[in-house]
């Protein structure tokens, strides 16, 4: 939703996102796009009334991601543990927040010199403001806090 507010239908960009986790469940869920109003509540209301459908009945609403936003997102299970990633090309962002929080260091070193390896020169790193990379061995140049650059 973000990129389409600032890129609208990309206007000749050629991008996807690519959304990943480990649980099977999760990626069900977020390929469905379908929300409770609880849930749809937590996002800014503008976000609400421009992406989304209301579905169900009015005891059990629902809200319906619309599918152009749907169809920017590609949806797979991805172990970040694993010793190489299975991408073809390189990213320009990879946004990897409240994650590596759960790893010690000898792992998230290893996940951030796989993630060095699938990312085009200047591509962006962003971290949760909670995983700071300092006194990590690591290749990426500190932009401020959270956001790194190859």
């Amino acid at each position: 939703m973000a990129t389409h507010e600032y890129w609208g239908n990309g206007d000749g960009w050629d991008f996807k996102i690519l959304a990943t986790d480990i649980s099977t469940e999760v990626l069900k869920k977020a390929r469905q796009g379908v929300y409770s109003r609880q849930e749809v509540l937590k996002a800014p209301p503008h976000l609400v009334q421009s992406y989304f459908s209301w579905t169900g009945d009015r005891h059990n609403p629902l809200y319906a991601v619309h599918n152009e936003i749907k169809q920017m997102v590609v949806f797979r299970r991805l172990n970040l543990l694993e010793q190489t990633y299975p991408f073809t090309g390189l990213f320009d962002l990879i946004m990897c927040r409240n994650v590596m929080i759960y790893f010690d260091q000898e792992t998230k070193e290893a996940i951030l010199k796989r993630f060095y390896r699938c990312m085009h020169k200047g591509a962006s790193l962003f971290t949760g403001h909670s995983e700071s990379l300092s006194g990590y061995e690591h290749y990426f140049k500190r932009v401020k806090a959270a956001v790194y650059r190859k």
